[in-house]
């Protein structure tokens, strides 16, 4: 909801500048240039994303020791995996220093030296530079609307299957109450205390009238509500743990 709100704002010719941390593909494809830093403060890459942020892809992939993009896999974890491996290895490559090398670093100095250069006085006004006005158009346009129709509908919403996502859901809760046996122990506890408790104060109701007709569903919506209410108080505890 917020990206979609900043690229709503985005849409209408405003620069926005954002931080992001471990986007997703699609969240990452909603961006249209991208600053990489290395620790330090160092550019690694400045520059447009381009569609399916296939401008930065090429750009890394080109560095001797970057590993290829996989299939389906998140450009944002892919970058960050690339320039930390390679920067580890008995040869270190040194990404700042191959991005202050390359034609991108030089075509960026370009573009910022024209911006910087103040346009030339015309009876009508001062005219913004023609690179700027470019790149504002660019910005208008997002790199999702480039894609063509058949990606778009061939790109899942997630990376997972939702069957995938259940059986990891349901794994993954199966491990927590495992590792909780006192919290498992004090439920079944409870629910013997609950039925005898309730079961003998209602031992013998007589159903055949009324009376004994709306106590049997008194004691089941006692019992229902009685026990959601304890088993909420004590599980409270262990999901903030």
């Amino acid at each position: 909801v917020v990206m979609r709100a900043v690229a709503n704002v985005a849409a209408t010719g405003r620069t926005v500048i954002c931080t992001i941390h471990q986007p997703s593909k699609m969240l990452f494809s909603m961006f249209h240039s991208l600053l990489l830093l290395k620790k330090g403060g160092e550019t690694v890459y400045f520059g447009e994303l381009g569609p399916d942020s296939r401008n930065l892809v090429n750009y890394l992939e080109g560095i001797p020791g970057v590993e290829p993009i996989g299939p389906k896999m998140n450009p944002a974890t892919w970058m960050l995996e690339a320039i930390t491996a390679p920067s580890r290895g008995e040869h270190p490559v040194d990404f700042a220093a191959t991005y202050a090398q390359s034609e991108l670093c030089q075509e960026n100095q370009n573009l910022l030296e024209t911006m910087r250069r103040p346009p030339e006085e015309s009876p009508g006004g001062s005219p913004p530079p023609v690179e700027w006005t470019q790149a504002r158009s660019r910005a208008s346009t997002s790199p999702a609307d480039e894609t063509p129709r058949e990606d778009k509908k061939k790109e899942p919403k997630f990376a997972a299957s939702n069957v995938t996502q259940i059986w990891q859901l349901v794994v993954k809760f199966t491990v927590g109450y495992w590792r909780t046996p006192q919290y498992n122990f004090t439920r079944i506890l409870l629910v013997a205390v609950v039925a005898i408790l309730l079961g003998s104060v209602y031992y013998h109701i007589d159903m055949s009238n009324q009376s004994g007709f709306y106590s049997s569903v008194a004691v089941q919506f006692l019992a229902f509500m009685f026990l959601g209410i304890l088993n909420l108080n004590q599980v409270m505890p262990v999901i903030a743990s």
